[in-house]
């Protein structure tokens, strides 16, 4: 088993893409952007949030939890390349 300050760094990454989430929901709910914006800014939030609890309740021992946090962190890390993408637009000179 990893010993407790091994995973220190993915924890912190795992908080500050948990904080940028938060960010980002409250971007989407002043810019008011598309409604496929806000929709795919409040998945994120929600994905971002059950990544931290599966990534917790897979410490203690191998779990199922532990492998769909995995899964569910790929899904956020799509989600977020397509919400960047989905803001190309509005970057002048940019299609």
């Amino acid at each position: 088993m990893h010993s407790a300050g091994s995973l220190d760094a993915h924890r912190v990454l795992g908080n500050v893409l948990a904080g940028l989430a938060v960010v980002l929901l409250v971007a989407a709910a002043v810019a008011h952007p598309t409604r496929r914006m806000v929709a795919a800014a409040i998945v994120l939030f929600v994905l971002t949030g059950l990544e931290g609890v599966l990534a917790g309740a897979g410490t203690d021992s191998p779990s199922l939890a532990g492998g769909l946090h995995v899964v569910v962190a790929l899904l956020v890390f799509g989600l977020g390349a397509e919400l960047v993408n989905g803001t190309r637009h509005l970057v002048p000179g940019r299609r």
